[in-house]
């Protein structure tokens, strides 16, 4: 299956269930283009995504050890994920960023 719009506002697939089941099931791995991890070095208690395309109506989940907050720059295209406590060792954040 294969969807695209050229609507700003249009969604290139729609998956929906009137009876309240599932709208889309994945077998397999899934993919998304504004996913990934994020290296905090040793010592530090912060580090910077760059290039992510956001909005103001976006939303960045972020999740690792010690993770505080995750704060978007929409005009920087990057986002700054905050950790409580300098890990010891290199530490992996993974995040997904909704809208």
């Amino acid at each position: 299956m294969h969807g695209i719009t050229d609507s700003a506002t249009g969604a290139g697939v729609v998956a929906e269930n009137a009876a309240g089941g599932a709208a889309l099931q994945v077998q397999g791995v899934a993919a998304f283009a504004r996913s990934g991890l994020l290296t905090v070095a040793a010592g530090k208690s912060s580090a910077t995504q760059t290039g992510v395309a956001l909005t103001a109506a976006s939303l960045v989940l972020a999740t690792g050890v010690y993770v505080q907050a995750a704060v978007p720059s929409v005009t920087d295209s990057s986002f700054t994920v905050y950790l409580s406590k300098a890990p010891t060792a290199t530490a992996k954040v993974a995040w997904f960023i909704v809208n």
